[in-house]
């Protein structure tokens, strides 16, 4: 059988589907226009881009990232914080990791601590790309600390009463 090598970097693209032997198995897509449409692309650093995403060239090396379509990112920092982001990613400024937007729109960055911790964080429409020695002005919206304690709107003169 002859398989069409994927378009991007030349990585193997599989599907799962179904037969009466294993119940599940991987085959190889195809059609090239169902290979495009589900292709996996990486980069020399290991971040990931899936489901029509692109990898920035100026992606900090020292923070592994997915990149999924709809300016989604997931990003594990040099520390092992989990990082879910919206609109936003960690680039290298010079030497410095910083946020950059990837598109216009607002952005949103919640953060897992390894302790067990959790914060929500947001940031207004830049609408392109940032200068370099700046980065995306985050702002919190909802802190959670390892016991349950939840402030809500931080930073800010608003209280929230339960």
């Amino acid at each position: 059988m002859n398989n069409i090598a994927p378009i991007n970097k030349g990585i193997q693209v599989l599907e799962k589907g179904t037969n009466f032997l294993s119940g599940v198995f991987l085959r190889w897509l195809q059609s090239v226009e169902s290979r495009l449409n589900r292709a996996v692309v990486t980069d020399e650093n290991g971040n990931i881009a899936y489901g029509g995403a692109t990898i920035p060239s100026d992606v900090d090396s020292g923070h592994n990232t997915i990149f999924l379509g709809d300016k989604f990112t997931f990003t594990v920092n040099p520390n092992g914080i989990a990082l879910y982001a919206l609109n936003a990613y960690v680039r290298n400024d010079n030497g410095t990791p910083r946020w950059q937007y990837i598109g216009s729109g607002p952005a949103r960055l919640d953060t897992w601590n390894l302790d067990g911790s959790f914060i929500t964080q947001l940031a207004n429409d830049n609408g392109g790309k940032l200068p370099n020695g700046s980065s995306v002005p985050w702002y919190a919206v909802y802190r959670q600390d390892t016991s349950g304690n939840i402030n809500i709107k931080t930073g800010s003169t608003y209280t929230a009463t339960l």
